[in-house]
């Protein structure tokens, strides 16, 4: 009996060395495109803050701020080259969006390929649903790398195009050519790189972007920090479960005008991003497994004021005395300087969730 429990325990520390030796292994971490493939995904995010308004003759107004999204995406590989870099395209399916500021509640649901929404059960027709627009994401193929890199942004001319007849006042009408290249340069930040070489638990990699901005010429710079913190199972396939960390700030930014013979709407005064969390790539198959994600975002942004002098209020005279000098409180109404309205987003966290459809992500496997 006593050589049998010696024999069970000697066959249990064995199994352990073998588990823990196969999980501090290193690993290859690639993509794997396949030509027709598609990956269908279900997407929830939640969360909330404060919405603080400044505005000339109303005060300082504090609105809590709370938002759920359900919804779904598919990524779609419509071809590889020889050197395994997939073309993919991403195509969004309903969303149901809920907003809830102080005790007014509304509920969207989004439908960008039909062209459709129902806005607290109203269907409302979106710009450019009658021409078959549909949605302009759809218009854009990713060249990325079997790491991940975004090499190419293909369908960018139609993307703009799209966007211009959806909203014809908006900034990228007429297109300008800079904005163009600028949109390949910003959406390179939203596709993760994975390590150039071999990575077993514990090992980190950065992944830094250049962020074009409006009105500077020397780009802002973003950095990733990677860390794999785990070799686990799914399905019998290895799951690498990936840390992510990053922060951005920036300052005193002006805000592009909607056309080039429209004054700038204002000054964006800080921008300041945070995210964390956990990516699962299947390392086996390939792919995107789920994610799940926590983003903090605090803004303070100044409109620009507007023109001439703000009108009197009713029943006032035009020969009312204004305010004493230091007596506080609001500027009176018919100043030559009136107040520049100003809004911030306060604590806003939200939280995401991407895992495949119909099933769970692999966090819940932890």
């Amino acid at each position: 009996m006593k050589a049998g429990r010696i024999l069970i325990a000697a066959l249990g520390l064995l199994l352990a060395v073998g588990v823990a030796a196969w999980a501090q292994e290193s690993i290859l971490l690639r993509y794997q495109f396949n030509p027709e493939e598609t990956r269908a995904y279900d997407l929830n995010v939640t969360g909330g803050g404060r919405v603080v308004l400044s505005l000339p003759q109303l005060g300082d107004m504090n609105l809590p701020l709370a938002m759920t999204i359900n919804g779904s995406f598919e990524m779609h590989t419509q071809g590889v080259d020889t050197e395994g870099n997939g073309e993919v395209s991403v195509s969004l399916g309903e969303m149901a969006l809920e907003v809830a500021v102080m005790d007014r509640v509304m509920h969207l649901t989004l439908d960008l390929e039909k062209g459709k929404a129902l806005v607290d059960g109203r269907e409302v027709a979106l710009p450019g649903a009658e021409a078959g627009e549909g949605s302009a994401l759809s218009k854009l193929i990713f060249v990325l790398s079997p790491r991940g890199q975004l090499l190419d942004v293909q369908g960018v001319e139609e993307f703009a195009a799209a966007l211009r007849r959806l909203n014809p006042a908006g900034p990228l009408s007429p297109v300008n050519p800079a904005n163009l290249v600028n949109l390949k340069q910003m959406l390179q930040g939203y596709s993760p790189e994975l390590p150039e070489g071999p990575v077993k638990p514990g090992d980190t990699w950065v992944q830094t972007m250049q962020v074009p901005l409006p009105g500077r010429a020397e780009p802002a710079e973003m950095s990733t920090e990677f860390l794999l913190q785990k070799i686990g199972e799914i399905g019998g396939h290895r799951i690498a479960r990936i840390g992510l960390l990053s922060a951005w700030t920036i300052k005193d930014l002006p805000l592009p005008a909607a056309a080039p013979d429209r004054p700038s709407p204002g000054r964006l005064d800080s921008l300041a991003i945070a995210a964390e969390g956990q990516i699962y790539h299947d390392a086996d198959a390939g792919f995107l497994h789920s994610a799940r994600l926590a983003v903090t975002m605090d803004m303070d942004l100044t409109g620009t004021p507007p023109a001439g002098p703000l009108p009197l209020p009713a029943g006032d005279q035009a020969g009312a005395a204004p305010n004493p000098p230091g007596a506080g409180g609001q500027a009176p109404a018919g100043t030559e300087n009136p107040p520049a309205p100003k809004i911030s987003l306060k604590d806003l966290r939200l939280f995401y969730n991407i895992y495949p459809k119909g099933g769970v992500s692999a966090a819940a496997e932890d």
